[in-house]
Formats: structure tokens, sequence, C-alpha cells
């Protein structure tokens, strides 16, 4: 494949920042695809209230692998994508709270997506667990929330939540209006940090996330998880750090793809330079 891209950046006006980009993409073997992206930035009183928008499209052609291997189809087509978001930063009292909102779409035509064959065998009769295949046309929607707080020198407080609602918009399918396979519908996310002067930093996160299908047809679910990370690390000498994380901790048992595992609790111990 051969692409080529160029992008203008341009501040027509004070607290206005936008950007237009157009990209030339030329397969060997599925053609060519120009995709165009747009975004822009407002902000009335330097940066303390900022106003977001923007518009991209995107083209995906399938692997060798999706096309080839023994999961492969050779009669996948290329993805093509549209997608857009709005949204808002605020900061209040200063520096000490930034809260923000995003809105999103995207619409997607022939999504590649691996699809698991189901318990009896009846659409990979092959021998195989499952295959790539092209969803005609799909639809992702949701809202992300974030606030980050710093109430004292050297804390940091920062959350997010989304909530998605990703669709199967083919209208002959079988699965039209499902949700698509593998995606939690809602994700959270709590961190916290603080660093001494004294170069001691430590650190904790929270994360969370709820059931996802398994299936096309969506009746089968994983079961959603919470998982505990901490974090320290010790600035010794000017740009050395002895740095050490417990992923895990609780030891969630838990998938994000039906069948393949994940790492229980793990430790990780190491010596950072920067130079």
């Amino acid at each position: 494949m051969t692409s080529g891209y160029a992008n203008l950046f341009a501040k027509p006006f004070a607290g206005f920042s936008g950007t237009l980009g157009i990209r030339q993409d030329q397969h060997s073997s599925f053609g060519g695809a120009t995709s165009f992206a747009a975004s822009g930035v407002y902000s009335p009183n330097k940066g303390r209230s900022r106003l977001r928008a923007n518009y991209s499209e995107g083209f995906k052609a399938p692997t060798p692998f999706q096309l080839g291997s023994e999961f492969g189809n050779p009669n996948l087509a290329p993805e093509d994508s549209k997608g857009w978001e709005v949204g808002g930063d605020q900061q209040l009292w200063g520096e000490a709270l930034s809260i923000g909102a995003t809105y999103f779409r995207r619409t997607t035509r022939n999504q590649i997506d691996f699809n698991f064959c189901p318990s009896d065998n009846s659409l990979c009769d092959d021998g195989r667990f499952g295959f790539y295949d092209n969803v005609a046309r799909t639809r992702s929607t949701g809202v992300e929330l974030l606030v980050s707080a710093r109430p004292v020198e050297g804390l940091s407080i920062d959350a997010s939540y989304t909530h998605l609602n990703p669709r199967n918009k083919a209208a002959d399918s079988p699965n039209a209006g499902n949700v698509l396979v593998r995606r939690p519908q809602e994700t959270f996310s709590l961190s916290a940090d603080y660093r001494h002067r004294s170069g001691l930093a430590g650190g904790v996160t929270v994360t969370t996330a709820s059931d996802r299908f398994i299936d096309a047809a969506n009746t089968r679910r994983l079961d959603g998880y919470t998982t505990l990370d901490l974090r320290a690390s010790y600035e010794f000498y000017q740009g050395l750090e002895l740095y050490g994380r417990f992923d895990n901790v609780l030891d969630a048992q838990y998938e994000t793809v039906d069948q393949y595992g994940t790492f229980g609790r793990a430790g990780f111990i190491g010596l950072r330079a920067a130079l």
C-alpha cells in the first residue's frame, strides 16, 4: 500500500485553532481510498474553558493474516468509517479541578471482526474454532466523562467514565440491532498519585468494566470485572529511579475475550534512567 497525506493547521482568530487533513491510500489489491479529517478547538479565556469538535474518516484493508491464515477469509472487504465528536472542558478554581464531557459517534461499513464458532460447530465444519468476517454496517455512539483534581501540591486524582453503545446496523443481518461482540458498554477508571519533594511517589488505579457479549447473537456473556493496581517509585539520584508495581492486586480472574486468559496477580520491580 502506498499512502500520502497533507495537513493544514490554522489559527484564524484569537482563541481558535483548527486543522484540515486529507489522506490518499492506494492498495495493490483493494484499490484507492481518500479520507478527510477536520478538527477545531475554541477557548474564550486562554484555556480555562474549551469547546472541541472533530470529524474523521478511515480506511483499513484486511491484513494478510486476516485473509490467508487458518482463520482467514479471502472474501473480506476493506473497512471504511466516518466519525465525529463534540465536547468541552472547564477548569475550576485555577487548575485545582477540571471537568470534561464528550459525545461521539462512528459508523463503519464492512467492519472486520473475529467470529467464534457456536458450540455445535454449525458455522465451522472445517474444524476451525473461529474465522474473520465483515459486519456490513455498524454504529457506535457514546459519552465520555472526565474529572481531574489537584487538591494539594503533589497529589493528582483522575476519574473517567465511558458509556458505549456499539450496534450491528446491517439491515439484512439476523443480528441487526444487537450489541457488537467483546465491547463492554460501561467502563470506569479512578487513579490517584502522590509525589513527595523527596522523590518518593506512589499511586493506585481501580478499573471496572461491565459484562460483554461473546457472540453476535447476544446469547452468551463474559462477566465484568474490577482490578486494583498499585505502583511506587523513588528517585534516589538525579535521573535514576527505582520503581515497582503490583498489578491486579486482588487477583481477579477474568477474560476480555472468551477463552483468552489474562494475567492474575503480578509484581514488577526495575530501575529507570533518564539521560
